[in-house]
């Protein structure tokens, strides 16, 4: 459901109307509805980078775990993520 998600997020609820679209049913608009949380916490996250790409090195897990699939890579890039930035400031002068 997450990717009917994606698209209906992006290019508005027609897009779903497209050849190969899912059908327009309950399920559908039950699973659009739960994902909408996902939905606008891309788009935050979306925002956060481009500040902490100017600004700050760490990103909170909750966000990676958006952007990642799999839970334990999220965790893994967060553990990099902050092993980076203890590193710059430890050797920063």
């Amino acid at each position: 459901m997450q990717p009917w998600a994606d698209l209906a997020a992006i290019y508005g609820i027609e897009a779903l109307n497209l050849p190969g679209g899912p059908t327009r049913d309950y399920e559908l608009l039950l699973g659009l509805w739960l994902n909408q949380e996902r939905t606008k916490t891309q788009r935050a996250y979306l925002l956060l980078r481009a500040i902490r790409d100017a600004r700050y090195p760490v990103v909170p897990v909750e966000y990676l775990a958006v952007e990642y699939d799999d839970p334990d890579d999220a965790q893994a890039i967060y553990n990099l993520m902050s092993a980076r930035a203890e590193y710059e400031m430890a050797y920063s002068d």
